[in-house]
C-alpha cells in the first residue's frame, strides 16, 4: 500500500491542512472531501488515519490545521511558523500573530510546569485559608465583647428599692394620697386597769427616688375602747396580733364624662314639603318585527328590522338592543327564525318571531337519451335428471354357538378355556361384539387368538358375511373350588343393526372335580 511522509504531503492548499486526503480503492492517496466525511484520513504518519468529524471541522478543513498536535509532529516548522517550507505561505508569521502560541496543546505531550502550578494553587488556598480564619476570629471577639457590654448596661440593680433608669425629661411630681387604716382590738375577758398603748406607725420607708427619705405619714389615731370596769386588767403589756401601719395608696374614682348634645325636639324643626314628582306619561306601545324578505334560497341574506316604541327594554335574540334597528341573518338549508322580546311599562314581557322560509331551487329538467337494449336470446340450458340409485337392503345378522357343546369339566386351580364360534349371518361385513350377560362366581373373559382379552365384551372388527370367528371364553377356577358347577350366559349381537340383531343367550356349565 502507498504512504506518503509526513515531510512530502499530498496537495498543498491554503484553506486546510495539506496532509488531509483520502484513499481510494488501490489505496493509494487521493483528494480530500471539502466537508466533514469519514471518507477524509490524516497522511500526516503516512498510512491514512481516521479523523473525527469534529477534529476535521475544526483542524483540517479551517486555518487551524497549523494547531493540529499531528500537523505539529510532522512539521515542525509549519507550526512554528518558519519561512521557506514549500507549504507554509509567505509572510504567515506577520499575518497571523496567535501562530506562535499554542493555543491547542498536545495532550499526549509531557506536561511542562505542573507541579508548580499545584504548588501555587495549594499556596493560594492556604493563604485564603488563613485570612478567612483571621476575619472569622476578629469579628469573633467583636461580637463577644459586644455581648459582655450589653450584659453590663442592661444588668438588673442589685440592691433592693433602687432602679438605674436612662435619662428623661423632668418629671412631674404627683401627689400621694395615703390611707392609714388603724385596726381596733376586741376587748379582751379580762378588763385592763389602763387603756392599751396606741401602736405608732412605721415610718421611714424609702421612696423611689435615691436620698428621699420618704413620705411624712399622719399619726395615726387610735380610738380607745371603753372597758367595763368589772373586767380584771391584762398583765403584761399587749402584743398587736397585726402590723396594719403600712400605707395603702388610695384608688382614685373612675371620672365619669357627661356628654351634653343639643338636640332639638320634633316641634322645633320645620316640616320638608315633599316635591311632586312628574310621572312621565307613555303612549300605548308600538312593536313592529318583521324581515325584509320571507323567503330566500339558499345562501342568501335578508335584513330584519325592529321598531318598537313607549316600552321599558328589546332583546333581540337575548341581546339588548335599541328601539329602532336591524341585523342582517342569512339562512343555508333550513328556515330561519329569529325572536325579538318586548318588555312592557307594567313589567310583562312578549316574545315576537319572524321568520324566513327556506326557497328550494327549482331542477331544471334535462333530456337524458335512454338506450333501450335489444333482447338477447340465450339458450337456456335443461339439466338431465339423473336416475334414481335404488339404496341396496342390508341384512345383519348373527350366530353363536359353544364348541364341544355347553357342559363342560374344569379341574380347579386352573384356566378353562371354552372355544366360542361368533359368525356374521349377514349381507355386510359387520363388527361383531361376544357378551357376558350372567357372570359367575369366578373370575371370568373373553381373549382373541392373538392374546387381546376383554372382560364381559369383546369387538371382533371387520368380520365378513359368512365368516366365524373363533375365540375363547376363559374361566379362572379357583384351587378351593371343590367340586360344584357354575352357569355363565354368554350372547352375541351385530354392532351394526345398533343392536337389533342378536342371538340367544346360551348357557355354559361347568363343572369342577379336585
Amino acid at each position: 500500500m502507498a504512504s506518503v511522509g509526513p515531510s512530502v504531503p499530498p496537495h498543498s492548499s491554503a484553506g486546510h491542512c495539506p496532509y488531509l486526503g483520502s484513499v481510494n480503492a488501490r489505496d493509494e492517496p487521493d483528494l480530500p472531501v471539502e466537508y466533514p466525511s469519514f471518507e477524509n484520513r490524516c497522511l500526516a504518519a503516512g498510512p491514512g488515519e481516521s479523523i473525527l468529524l469534529t477534529d476535521q471541522a475544526t483542524f483540517c478543513l479551517s486555518g487551524g490545521h497549523r494547531y493540529c498536535p499531528r500537523f505539529r509532529r510532522a512539521a515542525p516548522a509549519e507550526a512554528t511558523g518558519v519561512a521557506g517550507e514549500p507549504f507554509a505561505p509567505a509572510g504567515d508569521d506577520l499575518a497571523d500573530p496567535l501562530a506562535d502560541a499554542d493555543l491547542f496543546p498536545d495532550p499526549e505531550a509531557e506536561p511542562e510546569g505542573r507541579p508548580w502550578t499545584w504548588l501555587g494553587a495549594a499556596l493560594i488556598f492556604a493563604v485564603s485559608l488563613l485570612c478567612g480564619g483571621a476575619f472569622a476570629a476578629y469579628v469573633g471577639w467583636q461580637l463577644v465583647n459586644s455581648n459582655l457590654l450589653a450584659g453590663e448596661l442592661f444588668r438588673l440593680p442589685s440592691e433592693p428599692g433602687r432602679v438605674d433608669t436612662l435619662a428623661s425629661g423632668p418629671v412631674q411630681a404627683l401627689p400621694q394620697i395615703y390611707l392609714v387604716v388603724t385596726a381596733t382590738g376586741e376587748p379582751p375577758a379580762n378588763p385592763a386597769a389602763s387603756p392599751l398603748p396606741p401602736v405608732p406607725p412605721t415610718l421611714g420607708q424609702g421612696g423611689n427616688v435615691p436620698g428621699d427619705p420618704g413620705p411624712a405619714f399622719p399619726p395615726a389615731v387610735t380610738p380607745t375602747p371603753t372597758l367595763d370596769p368589772a373586767l380584771a386588767a391584762p398583765t403584761g403589756s399587749p402584743t398587736p396580733l397585726v402590723d396594719v401601719q403600712l400605707p395603702v395608696p388610695t384608688r382614685r374614682p373612675t371620672p365619669i364624662v357627661v356628654i351634653a348634645f343639643d338636640t332639638p325636639t320634633p316641634g322645633d324643626l320645620p316640616s320638608p314639603t315633599p316635591s311632586p314628582t312628574a310621572t312621565p306619561v307613555l303612549g300605548p306601545p308600538v312593536v313592529h318585527f318583521a324581515p325584509e324578505e320571507t323567503e330566500l334560497p339558499p345562501g342568501k341574506c335578508t335584513y330584519v328590522t325592529w321598531d318598537v316604541e313607549n316600552v321599558r327594554a328589546v332583546y333581540y335574540e337575548n341581546l339588548g338592543v335599541d328601539g329602532h334597528g336591524r341585523k342582517e341573518e342569512c339562512i343555508k338549508d333550513r328556515d330561519g327564525h329569529y325572536n325579538l322580546m318586548v318588555v312592557f311599562p307594567d313589567g310583562s314581557s312578549r316574545v315576537y318571531t319572524a321568520t324566513v322560509r327556506l326557497l328550494p331551487p327549482t331542477p331544471t329538467p334535462t333530456d337524458t337519451p335512454t338506450f333501450t337494449p335489444e333482447p338477447q336470446l340465450t339458450p337456456t340450458w335443461t339439466p338431465t335428471v339423473p336416475t334414481a340409485t335404488p339404496t341396496p337392503v342390508i341384512r345383519y345378522g348373527v350366530a353363536l354357538a359353544v364348541d364341544d357343546g355347553t357342559r363342560h369339566t374344569c379341574d380347579t386351580g386352573s384356566a378353562c378355556q371354552i372355544g366360542v364360534l361368533v359368525t356374521n349371518t349377514g349381507d355386510t361385513m359387520d363388527n361383531l361384539v361376544a357378551l357376558l350377560m350372567r357372570p359367575g362366581p369366578w373370575p371370568s373373559r373373553f381373549c382373541r387368538l392373538d392374546g387381546v382379552c376383554a372382560g364381559d365384551r369383546l369387538v371382533l372388527v371387520n368380520v365378513g358375511p359368512g365368516n366365524t370367528a373363533y375365540i375363547h371364553f376363559v374361566v379362572d377356577v379357583p384351587a378351593d373350588a371343590g367340586t360344584q358347577t357354575v352357569t355363565f350366559e354368554l350372547r352375541a349381537e351385530s354392532e351394526g343393526s345398533q343392536g337389533s340383531a342378536v342371538t340367544e343367550v346360551q348357557a355354559v356349565e361347568i363343572s369342577t372335580q379336585p
